[in-house]
């Protein structure tokens, strides 16, 4: 996310860059997103960084339970175990997961297109 993404928040800049296209890596589309937002009562909330939080702290929480012990070589294969976890993220149908040699935890269509328009942030 660039800071156009982040500031636009503020509602004297959300007027100023208004039409201003940037890349954010939250969907209006994700169905955990918004399952996550309605749990947490923050339906009218930016998502971006209730996404970012809930899936780096979700990969941490089954990086360690599939730790083979608390070490960094176990924590390291713990997070290697982790596949496939829908992410809040990027698109419906984003996942979360690491592998041997695969250190990006986010897989699919994670980058949004988002664009301020009237002071708020619509997905393009």
């Amino acid at each position: 996310m660039n800071t156009c993404g982040l500031r636009g928040y503020a509602p004297e800049l959300g007027r100023v860059i208004d039409g201003w296209v940037y890349v954010d890596l939250h969907s209006d589309g994700n169905s955990t997103l918004a399952a996550l937002r309605e749990r947490l009562g923050l339906r009218d909330r930016p998502g971006f960084g209730v996404a970012h939080r809930y899936d780096m702290g979700r990969l941490v929480a089954e990086g360690l339970a599939r730790a083979p012990e608390r070490t960094r070589d176990g924590v390291r294969e713990g997070l290697e175990a982790v596949k496939w976890l829908p992410a809040a993220q990027g698109h419906e149908g984003t996942l979360l997961g690491f592998g041997h040699r695969d250190r990006g935890a986010l897989h699919g269509r994670y980058l949004v297109l988002r664009q301020w328009r009237d002071g708020a942030s619509v997905e393009l």
